[in-house]
């Protein structure tokens, strides 16, 4: 289950995933940037067998808040399910995000973004992610000017965002 919230992001009520998804209700959600010493950015390649967004490349670790869950242990539970790490968490940004997801369900999410550093390994859950690769900045604002189809729609705007680009 998942909080419902209003504009201030109080909650209001409770849904499923797909619920909040189908009927376009604010909802919590989190996004985690991993970036190693040299300052590369991790992208994953989400699964084929993702509902939405399958096959395309997205941050590090992202999900919703579940029900009664903090921002921030939202963000522990989803860097340590999707790619298997648990390090030191910096919240870096909050803003609201509407848009459609590759199943053209409306989404309006109140996000918090964290980042953290990790040279460690990586430990996938199954189904979720296919492969992480680092990538460099010029490398990462290239792709999203040329080769856009490639990223899930969140992220998409949220590398954007945090690379501070249009």
């Amino acid at each position: 289950m998942i909080d419902v919230v209003d504009e201030k992001n109080e909650v209001i009520s409770e849904a499923t995933r797909s619920e909040v998804h189908k009927k376009g209700l604010w909802h919590r959600g989190v996004s985690i940037i991993v970036k190693n010493s040299k300052g590369e950015i991790l992208l994953q390649m989400r699964s084929s067998k993702k509902e939405t967004s399958p096959n395309l490349l997205c941050l590090s670790a992202s999900g919703h808040v579940s029900k009664g869950q903090s921002y921030w242990e939202a963000a522990k539970r989803e860097l340590e399910e999707e790619i298997g790490i648990s390090t030191e968490l910096l919240e870096i940004d909050a803003f609201d995000q509407i848009f459609r997801n590759s199943s053209n369900n409306m989404e309006k999410e109140k996000i918090k973004v964290f980042s953290c550093i990790w040279e460690g390994d990586f430990k996938f859950q199954d189904g979720e992610v296919e492969w992480v690769k680092f990538f460099k900045v010029d490398e990462l604002k290239r792709m999203l000017k040329e080769e856009s189809e490639k990223f899930a729609p969140t992220g998409i705007t949220q590398l954007k965002r945090y690379l501070k680009i249009e």
